[in-house]
């Protein structure tokens, strides 16, 4: 796809000879006409297809609360959806997901805030995570809010808290899957923003076992 800066008729839009003219962001493309599309649908294909199908659907249901305003900050020439997509298609799997989904994936290399410890008890309304309060300077501030979902990668499942918390705290409560049982393998991640949506951390991943 190019970009152009307008032709002598102004914006072009649609088929013109061996090319195809569209607006995409506010900024003018041309593509090559291909008349004759190949899907051959071919097992690599396949995979790649099964993959952004259950990426779309994991960050789906933690796109508002999670991600939307630190990707849209970062999206200039795209759109946030997109940038998130492509953060994490590497990490996506074609049936079951247990990946991070934030602007900086660090499950190697894990940057503050880290997580302590987390328990995930059946008997208990929420999931309780604890986190280290560790300030790096020119990275984040204890004012920072603190984000985390759990994932229930048995039942496919999420915990999304309904509030916030500041990088002071040092716990965040996160209401259990609606599904969860003993034996469950739960998936944890958390960052930090600043007030603005910014990100302020890398994420933090653990993965428990729900127990009684």
């Amino acid at each position: 796809m190019a970009k152009y800066n307008g032709s002598a008729f102004g914006s072009l839009s649609g088929k013109l000879g061996n090319a195809v003219a569209a607006k995409w962001k506010g900024i003018d493309t041309a593509r090559s006409y291909n008349s004759q599309p190949s899907n051959p649908n071919s097992p690599a294909q396949q995979v790649q297809r099964g993959k952004m199908k259950t990426l779309v659907a994991f960050l789906k249901n933690i796109w508002s609360y999670a991600l939307k305003n630190q990707f849209d900050q970062n999206s200039t020439g795209t759109t946030g959806w997109a940038k998130a997509i492509k953060a994490n298609i590497a990490y996506a799997g074609q049936t079951a997901m247990a990946v991070v989904a934030s602007v900086k994936i660090s499950m190697g290399n894990r940057l503050q805030p880290a997580i302590t410890s987390a328990s995930a008890s059946v008997a208990a309304p929420n999931i309780v995570v604890n986190f280290s309060t560790t300030v790096t300077t020119g990275q984040n501030a204890a004012t920072d809010i603190v984000r985390a979902v759990a994932y229930n990668s048995t039942d496919n499942t999420w915990g999304i808290p309904t509030t916030t918390v500041a990088l002071s705290t040092g716990a965040i409560p996160i209401p259990k899957p609606p599904l969860m049982t003993v034996g469950d393998i739960i998936h944890i991640y958390l960052a930090s923003t600043d007030a603005s949506g910014q990100e302020t951390s890398g994420t933090s991943h653990i993965q428990v076992t729900a127990v009684a």
